[in-house]
């Protein structure tokens, strides 16, 4: 299963398209476009990442607006502007899971702390969510 970052932007504007096509292949009263959204919205869908589950309505209307604007490559997802696209290096999750393993009692933010001590990483710049969050990804594949 590929995660949603890793599947190519034009299998993304697919399935996008898939979801919004019984909205844009005809022209639809306001009624009947309300009824094929509530419908759509109120399904599961099983992702380009394999993953499955609903769509929003709202997100459903902003994907018919892309596609009435910019055709299929508008349903591509963009860039995201709200982050300088900093990764934390694979070298520090390995040393933060090899310190979870020396004492499987230490807590992500006392890992956090520690790295951050040693000045493996900068203070602020691996958050207890993202080092959560990948501890549960290598549990899981244990």
């Amino acid at each position: 299963m590929q995660s949603p970052k890793t599947n190519p932007p034009e299998v993304v504007a697919q399935f996008r398209y898939t979801v919004i096509a019984p909205l844009v292949v005809r022209s639809l009263a306001y009624g009947e476009q309300r009824a094929v959204i509530q419908q759509q919205a109120a399904q599961n869908w099983t992702w380009p990442d394999g993953s499955c589950h609903p769509i929003h309505a709202r997100t459903i209307l902003r994907w018919v607006a892309a596609y009435r604007v910019g055709g299929l490559a508008a349903l591509q997802p963009g860039q995201r502007t709200d982050r300088p696209g900093q990764r934390v290096p694979r070298a520090v999750f390995e040393r933060a899971v090899a310190l979870r393993g020396e004492d499987p009692h230490r807590s992500a933010h006392q890992i956090i702390q520690m790295l951050e001590w040693a000045h493996e990483i900068d203070p602020g710049t691996l958050k207890h969510s993202t080092l959560t969050y990948h501890f549960r990804k290598v549990a899981a594949s244990a």
